[in-house]
């Protein structure tokens, strides 16, 4: 793999004109012919196994809502809420941080599983995921604070 910088290097180390004789001096393919490329176009594009809409990962902004919409409040809220009551119950700080990032990150795996299946979530939430880091956020200054 050193040889790959050393290439590049060397090509551009090369004057212009010796780019150009290079570029003449290669091997030019004939156009196809027009019954060729009229049969090209005949032929259909074969069909993705994968629908436009199962490609889609995140929401659109539209279908995220506002940054305090109701959805991300409850977002932050749960967070929160699962981050201190597992802390309460005698998990550890990170333990009990990380259950409730996991909770957050598991909620929109769930949007994006199921976008297509008559839920309402049209995919995972960019919003979604930093609300659910903002309760994680308060809940770690809580613990760190209050509950030592």
């Amino acid at each position: 793999m050193k040889w790959i910088p050393a290439a590049a290097l060397a090509l551009a180390l090369l004057p212009a004109s010796a780019h150009a004789a290079a570029d003449s001096a290669a091997v030019s393919v004939p156009p196809p012919a027009a019954a060729d490329s009229a049969r090209a176009a005949a032929v259909p594009a074969p069909p993705s196994l994968v629908p436009e809409a199962h490609r889609r990962f995140w929401a659109t902004p539209e279908a995220e809502g506002g940054f305090l919409a109701q959805d991300k409040l409850l977002h932050a809220s749960v967070s929160y809420s699962a981050a201190v009551t597992l802390r309460m119950a005698g998990a550890s700080k990170t333990a009990s941080l990380l259950s409730a990032a996991a909770l957050g990150l598991g909620k929109e795996a769930h949007d994006w599983l199921l976008r297509d299946a008559g839920s309402p979530a049209q995919g995972a939430s960019r919003r979604d995921l930093l609300a659910d880091a903002a309760g994680v956020l308060l809940a770690g200054l809580a613990i760190h604070f209050w509950m030592r």
